[in-house]
């Protein structure tokens, strides 16, 4: 996670081990994965790191040199990486996933996955399951709803009944690093908060899904990285400005979709999708639950 703050960039790191130094800090949103506090280390980047740092996404790998850790007045275990205005040698290195370096912390990660999937009561389908009951099928949906945990992963199956927004051009929108932040709407040059020009484009849309008996709806966040696994091969770009990615992405959708977009009575194919339910703060600082899509692949 990173965090802008006045000259300066909070990042927030995990090697998925577990300090009691870094356990009574109050995070200004939740962890990622439901991650303890116990496990995220706070650094303030400074400097020409301070710009390095806003254009590292969440699930990045990377080598920081020359940190200086020390106690704050809390009592948390914290960093900072300084600037180095001489040799200005590049201290943030982002590390492929394959690195031989990252092999124990990807393991330590997949073994942190693991456990919550069972722990938060990873729900997976047969792809022809046989259900004894109306009840039993319904629950799929009720489950991923009625989630007591912080986080939970589960893999269920449903059809596209609606669509949000209705028109695909604005399925990708302008995204500010600085502030991390997807803007409203695609025609902005300049970030709402920070007015710093916006280059990158990410996709953001939400598609509703209907159970297999038309008895409940669940509604699906697909954003950022998961967005792009969904629509492996299409990158994200202003699609008002490029009618061949748009066609693409219209072509792909279609399968999906069917007739949703002209008429409310339709709806689209089944298909199997895996979806994290978790909870965030909203702007009237109450908790409300989200659905996003990860780890799922639409068809070309």
């Amino acid at each position: 996670m990173v965090y802008p703050t006045e000259n300066a960039v909070d990042l927030y790191v995990t090697d998925f081990t577990e300090n009691k130094r870094l356990g009574n800090r109050e995070y200004r949103t939740n962890t990622p994965y439901g991650l303890p506090n116990e496990s995220i280390l706070q650094i303030t980047l400074w400097d020409e790191h301070a710009e390095d740092g806003e254009d590292l996404q969440i699930g990045t790998f990377v080598l920081l040199q020359n940190l200086h850790a020390k106690i704050n007045t809390n009592g948390d275990l914290v960093a900072a990486l300084h600037g180095d205005r001489e040799l200005r040698r590049k201290k943030i290195n982002v590390l492929d996933k394959n690195d031989v370096e990252i092999a124990k912390l990807i393991r330590r990660r997949n073994a942190y996955y693991e456990e919550h999937q069972n722990s938060l009561e990873y729900h997976e389908r047969d792809s022809s399951p046989e259900l004894e009951s109306d009840t039993t099928e319904q629950s799929i949906t009720n489950d991923i709803k009625d989630c007591p945990e912080p986080v939970g992963l589960f893999r269920t199956r449903g059809r596209v009944i609606s669509v949000i927004p209705s028109n695909f051009e604005d399925f990708s929108r302008p995204y500010c690093h600085r502030c991390n932040k997807i803007m409203n709407f695609a025609e902005y040059e300049n970030c709402t908060q920070c007015f710093k020009k916006l280059k990158v484009f990410k996709y953001d849309f939400g598609l509703l899904f209907e159970d297999e008996l038309g008895a409940g709806t669940l509604p699906v966040l697909i954003t950022n990285e998961d967005a792009n696994t969904f629509l492996d091969g299409l990158p994200p770009v202003n699609l008002y400005k490029n009618p061949m990615f748009l066609q693409k992405l219209k072509d792909r959708m279609h399968k999906l979709l069917g007739n949703v977009l002209k008429s409310q009575a339709s709806c689209g194919p089944l298909i199997d999708f895996c979806v994290m339910s978790y909870e965030v703060e909203d702007e009237c600082n109450k908790f409300i639950r989200i659905y996003k899509m990860f780890d799922t692949i639409l068809e070309d």
